[in-house]
């Protein structure tokens, strides 16, 4: 299975941000400079705007995220995910 990837909470919070401002997602990428897919900031998007419980707050920001690091980080290889994201967990 390919790493996944995440962005930080304030990456996250800011295309949600610009998003829901009315700014297209390619748009809002661009001009935070994130380098990521479309679906997979759909996704991310769509779980973030849906933070309605502590397990996909924890699949979202799990402690290897550097928050003070890059916006776009790539699991390490150390890091597992058992379950559909993001109702699952990192182990």
């Amino acid at each position: 299975m390919k790493p996944r990837k995440l962005l930080t909470r304030k990456a996250l919070a800011s295309l949600h941000h610009k998003t829901t401002e009315g700014v297209p997602l390619a748009r809002a990428l661009r001009q935070l400079n994130i380098n990521v897919t479309l679906p997979t900031a759909t996704k991310l998007l769509t779980h973030y705007a849906s933070l309605h419980s502590d397990i996909v707050s924890a699949s979202l920001f799990p402690d290897w995220l550097d928050e003070d690091g890059p916006a776009l980080q790539e699991q390490p290889s150390t890091a597992k995910y058992d379950g559909y994201f993001p109702l699952g967990e990192w182990v």
